[in-house]
């Protein structure tokens, strides 16, 4: 079967963030932000309004579209690190609704990167103290005081249950001719410079580089440094 067939489309919340008047360029065209269902768009919002005040374009509203996340290299380490943070994930969703409206948000970031830091383990050549000992974890507080994730958790512990659901078998026909961008992390389990030639082979006008000093999530890790990237990437 088609790997197409197994997809379903999502209707998908959006917001349209405007630049302000005196930076807006009319001459260009609008930005789209898309992100698949393992995420939501509150996880976006430290990064759009910089790159659309960076850039004075607009971003163009999204409703229904089909979104698959997917990684084109899988190997059994990864599975293991997958099956280890969802056991923690699974115990940091549970936490997280427990935590009383009075802590602050700070506090609970603290608590839940201590269950984290188990699950990335430095490699044999790293120094220690070499890097962070978690990534910030994508939450925020509600103004009821409730801590809501910046992320699906439900879609994100039923995909890392089966690590097929990332596996993708790419057609050889299947070439993109524009440019484009990928951005690795530093310290994250999957390493896309492994991937550069697959990569490069479909998407050959590509720019590869590696966030440095970030986990996984590098739009929400950090913020400026994202949208500096991109910005220069798609021009001002």
């Amino acid at each position: 079967m088609d790997y197409k067939d197994r997809l379903t489309p999502e209707n998908l919340f959006f917001t349209f963030y405007e630049p302000p008047e005196a930076k807006y360029a009319n001459n260009k065209p609008p930005i789209i932000f898309i992100h698949g269902i393992l995420s939501t768009p509150y996880c976006w919002n430290k990064v759009r309004n910089k790159i659309c005040i960076k850039t004075g374009r607009k971003p163009e509203m999204v409703e229904k579209l089909v979104v698959e996340d997917m990684v084109l290299s899988f190997d059994e380490g990864q599975r293991q690190a997958g099956r280890k943070f969802m056991s923690i994930l699974k115990m940091a969703a549970s936490n997280l609704k427990q935590y009383p409206p009075s802590m602050s948000e700070a506090v609970v970031q603290k608590k839940l990167q201590h269950l984290f830091c188990l699950s990335w383990s430095k490699k044999p050549t790293e120094k220690i103290n070499s890097r962070p000992i978690t990534p910030i974890l994508p939450f925020h507080k509600e103004a009821s005081g409730e801590f809501v994730w910046d992320v699906n958790i439900d879609a994100l512990t039923e995909s890392l249950e089966n690590a097929s659901n990332f596996k993708i078998r790419l057609s050889d026909d299947l070439v993109y001719p524009g440019e484009a961008i990928f951005i690795g992390a530093e310290y994250s389990k999957f390493d896309m410079i492994n991937d550069k030639q697959v990569i490069l082979k479909h998407f050959p006008n590509s720019k590869i580089s590696v966030a440095k000093g970030v986990y996984h999530s590098y739009h929400m890790e950090k913020p400026y440094e994202y949208a500096v990237d991109v910005a220069e990437f798609i021009g001002f």
